[in-house]
């Protein structure tokens, strides 16, 4: 490994062009690339979901694999003790792709060296590998993908010069996916600032899954400031004030629904931004808007108070979508609910704001009499 190896520059360049222009960051030409530095050719990525399940394997030779039931890694995944342990241990330290490991897992660490050879790992990776022992650094929550180098027997272990450069390799690689992630997060901030603009809301925060706040306007921070009591807002009290919206809300993340709190007099709407994953790990947003129905005259002309009273907050989300000028088609896809279902949900709002048609909703919402 060590006598083939690129020029460091060339390394981290390839890098840094994959990390911009591929949809995928764990994909074939990230092996590839890895395998250019390295002169390897046993490498491949193997995913899990959030339940450390195996979803997905991508090697040079078949790429990705369409149906994970059916590969030969799948029937053993369930009793791999190596994926097993590194899934456990990245869950235990909480890694993510903000957060490395910083950490390589050999499989002869993992499993006691007097055992080793004799074990159903060896022997499977014996049979149907054609290898004998692996490392693997994991990215990502839970370790969801695990990139894992591979030699025989004959090559011997992996030895302590080698797991030195492949930690340096690690550290390159995990900044490129922190970058890449960083730049899939403004795509889909930008995504959600524009399903915002299509709501009509003027006041907004926008927070990742543990409701740290990532975007806000000042329209919102404004009006944050007269809630908490304050009559400017400097750095650190920014800081402190949205450190206080899980508190102010208290939003329930099992829940897929729009959610609305009062609080002191301003309405808080809170929705659920969910980016599938093919690992099965999607990635979570939420983004909030702020309204105040003594100030605002766009509340003023339509009774949403009145509204928030008689629906849902689905049936709340799917009215303000439809007053957007979406379709039913479109709310469907954006919610992830069947035609049907937003047909029927339509109905029920129909029946309980007193209107026959789309036109008599949206004149109801006007404060207009047809």
């Amino acid at each position: 490994m060590e006598d083939h190896r690129n020029s460091s520059m060339d390394f981290f360049s390839s890098l840094t062009s994959h990390q911009a222009n591929d949809a995928d960051f764990f994909d074939a030409n990230l092996l590839r690339i890895v395998q250019k530095e390295l002169n390897m050719d046993k490498i491949l990525i193997t995913g899990y979901d959030k339940d450390a399940l195996f979803t997905r394997w991508v090697d040079l030779d078949e790429g990705r694999v369409a149906s994970i039931q059916d590969h030969k890694y799948y029937s053993f995944s369930h009793q791999d003790p190596c994926s097993s342990f590194i899934n456990l241990d990245c869950a235990r330290e909480q890694v993510s792709a903000h957060k490395p490991s910083l950490r390589l897992y050999r499989s002869s660490d993992i499993i006691p060296k007097d055992q080793y050879d004799s074990s159903n790992y060896a022997q499977w990776l014996k049979k149907d590998m054609d290898s004998f022992y692996s490392v693997a650094l994991p990215f990502g929550s839970n370790g969801c993908y695990h990139l894992v180098f591979y030699k025989n027997q004959e090559q011997g272990d992996f030895n302590e010069r080698e797991m030195d450069y492949l930690m340096a390799i690690y550290q390159t690689l995990f900044q490129s996916y922190a970058a890449f992630k960083k730049c899939e997060e403004f795509k889909h901030i930008s995504d959600i600032q524009n399903q915002i603009i299509n709501l009509g809301q003027k006041a907004y925060l926008i927070a990742d899954t543990n409701m740290k706040v990532l975007a806000y306007n000042d329209v919102a921070i404004r009006m944050l400031c007269t809630i908490l009591g304050y009559n400017d807002c400097g750095p650190d009290r920014l800081e402190f004030m949205l450190g206080c919206i899980p508190f102010l809300i208290d939003v329930d993340k099992t829940s897929d629904e729009i959610q609305v709190r009062n609080v002191k007099g301003y309405i808080f709407s809170v929705y659920k931004y969910v980016k599938p994953h093919e690992v099965g790990l999607p990635e979570v947003y939420y983004y909030i808007t702020i309204q105040d129905p003594a100030n605002d005259r766009q509340l003023q002309n339509r009774p949403l108070s009145k509204m928030y009273d008689l629906l849902s907050p689905r049936e709340i989300e799917i009215v303000q979508k439809l007053n957007a000028g979406k379709s039913y088609k479109d709310i469907a896809e954006e919610l992830f609910l069947s035609y049907h279902t937003v047909k029927n949900h339509v109905r029920n709002i129909f029946e309980k704001c007193d209107v026959h048609s789309q036109m008599q909703l949206i004149a109801f919402l006007d404060g207009k009499d047809l």
